[in-house]
């Protein structure tokens, strides 16, 4: 059975785009949307969607860095593996350090390019 993947992403569009592509490859997939909450209730919105895996973009709305989210969901969802999901290669380093599973490139030019990279990853 596929892994439930919550996605982590300030901007709604690229939310759907992924999403919806990673449905149709068979995976399930819940969007939360960050709109400049405090991380503690991000945190709440994101255990709620109880995931296998969760894409967690670099820079979220409000200044809030998506690395530096990663400690806390490691803590509250440890069955979970927690990949940082940027547009920016460079913060792939920084991902890793707070003690992600992982980065993958999110390419908003070819997102069925980065789906295929996530289906080969993820089963």
């Amino acid at each position: 059975m596929p892994p439930r993947i919550t996605i982590i992403d300030d901007r709604t569009d690229v939310l759907s785009v992924f999403c919806s592509l990673l449905q149709q490859a068979g995976f399930t997939v819940t969007p939360v949307e960050h709109r400049g909450e405090m991380p503690g209730d991000l945190l709440k919105k994101v255990m709620q969607t109880s995931p296998d895996v969760i894409l967690l973009d670099g820079n979220l709305a409000a200044d809030v860095k998506g690395a530096d989210l990663v400690p806390a969901l490691k803590l509250a969802l440890s069955h979970a593996r927690v990949y940082g999901f940027s547009t920016a290669d460079s913060m792939k380093e920084e991902f890793l350090q707070a003690g992600a599973d992982g980065f993958v490139l999110k390419d908003i030019y070819s997102p069925a390019a980065t789906v295929q990279e996530l289906t080969k990853l993820l089963l």
